[in-house]
């Protein structure tokens, strides 16, 4: 383990998406080192190689996981935040939706975050000190017509991150779920007109959020060493997880 560097250093999940590169970026910003996983692309991410390292990943593969945990250690040293962020969707009625959509879904939403956060746990443990953060939706508490593999995995990850918290709190790890908003960003792109507007018009602030403001509110998150166990929403919406 490379201990010359007391810069902290942050893993980010799904790091080519809208919101993974924001993520990257502002983490970046932030002074953290940053290791950049991404599954069939890597993030473009216009920073110096020595701050943002990109790396290939599929999460769903346990030896991939390991072998990237262990890249990172002795690269940097310890992971300071985990970012769950990598996620997919493949929508159809259930009586339409094929094994294969179901079980792809619940591995990369789920599956994906529970063997990522298996892997840096017993190094923060060690340390005593980390936080977890998982992106989740608020399509886990209402649901979505056709979504039923994306609300269950989502809705998973939440119970996965209270579950977590509590398991952890007493090493002084914080693990906490974020709620983004309706963002532009690939997964969203294609959304019909009338679903955009009903989506905005279901925050109080009447806009979609921006990636980027998601990503700095997260660095901040992270940044806490007494908020935990916490369903986090910035999406404009009333809570409803209180």
């Amino acid at each position: 383990m490379n201990s010359t560097t007391t810069e902290r250093v942050a893993w980010i999940t799904g790091a080519a998406g809208g919101l993974g590169s924001a993520l990257v970026s502002a983490f970046a910003a932030a002074g953290y080192r940053v290791a950049a996983a991404g599954h069939s692309t890597l993030p473009n991410v216009e920073l110096e190689s020595a701050r943002v390292w990109p790396m290939r990943l599929d999460v769903t593969r346990a030896d991939e996981v390991c072998r990237a945990v262990s890249q990172i250690e002795q690269r940097w040293g310890g992971i300071d935040v985990l970012v769950n962020n990598a996620g997919i969707c493949a929508d159809h009625l259930l009586a339409q939706m094929n094994d294969a959509e179901w079980d792809r879904v619940l591995a990369v939403n789920l599956k994906g975050p529970f063997l990522c956060c298996r892997e840096v746990v017993p190094s923060m443990i060690q340390r005593r000190l980390g936080h977890i953060l998982n992106v989740a939706s608020d399509v886990a508490r209402r649901g979505g017509r056709g979504r039923s593999n994306y609300a269950a995995s989502k809705a998973g990850l939440i119970g996965l991150s209270l579950s977590l918290a509590q398991e952890l709190g007493g090493f002084g790890i914080c693990v906490n779920a974020v709620i983004p908003g309706f963002m532009s960003t690939p997964m969203t792109t294609g959304l019909d007109a009338r679903r955009a507007r009903e989506f905005q018009d279901a925050s109080v602030l009447g806009a979609w959020v921006e990636p980027v403001r998601v990503a700095r509110f997260m660095v901040d998150l992270a940044g806490h060493s007494h908020i935990s166990g916490q369903v986090l929403q910035v999406d404009g919406r009333v809570s409803r997880w209180t």
